[in-house]
């Protein structure tokens, strides 16, 4: 073969009878050199996931443009007179948490932005200080429909559907050669998912049994996941 892509993975297979066989290990190009991707069974890894699929640079162009958004409050409805009760200096990810200082009881919950910062957020989730989410219409612009005491605030980017997220149910999945193996099923309790026993070198797959259709298959380095 000629002209082959540099760092995609590959998998060598035939028609055997009309049905696809493999022929060979999974393996990518690097360099010029043929790097394969064999499960070591004898040597097993553990590993914390947090996606099933890539992040887009889109997605991520996003995320660095929030530092400087403001999660503000009001006392009464309307979304008038907002006091500030965080301000984002980082670049978030999935999911992120805010501790509300100052303290005092509120109404509504809202974003703004000033140009050059973009609104980039998809939902907000307050909390009172008995750490239960307090109900509220809306999910960027929250009524809460009296004034309540918030103690927290959890915030969320835009994002795409493919990060663990609490409630579904996952199947990590390892190539042994001829076929996709199970690892296991998890019920995911918070943002990601811990998995051990996996076999070292190996090429994995991330199913959410729940939602969604996208999933990318990934190899792990230094316990993180890289994407091909």
């Amino acid at each position: 073969f000629t002209n082959m892509g540099d760092s995609v993975m590959l998998l060598p297979m035939t028609l055997r009878d009309g049905k696809p066989e493999t022929i060979g290990h999974p393996f990518y190009i690097s360099g010029g050199r043929k790097v394969e991707a064999v499960a070591d069974t004898t040597r097993r890894v553990s590993a914390t996931l947090i996606r099933k699929y890539p992040i887009s640079p889109g997605k991520l162009n996003g995320y660095a443009q929030m530092p400087g958004t403001r999660i503000v409050a009001g006392r009464d409805s309307g979304f008038r007179n907002p006091v500030t009760l965080y301000t984002l200096t980082d670049v978030p990810v999935f999911h992120n948490t805010a501790y509300v200082t100052p303290k005092g009881r509120y109404r509504c919950l809202w974003v703004e932005t000033d140009p050059p910062v973009r609104h980039y957020m998809d939902s907000l989730v307050a909390y009172g200080p008995d750490g239960k989410a307090i109900r509220s219409k809306g999910k960027q612009n929250l009524d809460f429909g009296r004034r309540v005491e918030i103690a927290r605030i959890d915030y969320y980017p835009r994002h795409d559907g493919n990060f663990v997220e609490p409630g579904d149910d996952y199947e990590l999945t390892w190539w042994d050669g001829t076929e996709w193996r199970s690892l296991g099923k998890r019920h995911s309790e918070g943002y990601e998912l811990r998995y051990d026993n996996i076999p070292q070198g190996a090429l994995l797959l991330l199913h959410d049994l729940t939602k969604g259709k996208e999933e990318r298959p990934f190899t792990l380095q230094n316990g993180r996941q890289v994407w091909w």
